[in-house]
């Protein structure tokens, strides 16, 4: 089992992740079922 001590940082990295590929024409969406609600516990 793992966890992560630092969900926010986390959630931060796919964001701007998901901002360059979109930029680049290449967007996507990320699964709703492992979203921010799910990290927030971590």
């Amino acid at each position: 089992m793992w966890s992560l001590n630092h969900a926010d940082i986390v959630m931060q990295l796919l964001a701007a992740a998901e901002r360059l590929l979109a930029l680049t024409g290449d967007a996507v969406t990320l699964c709703p079922n492992f979203g921010a609600s799910t990290l927030e516990g971590a």
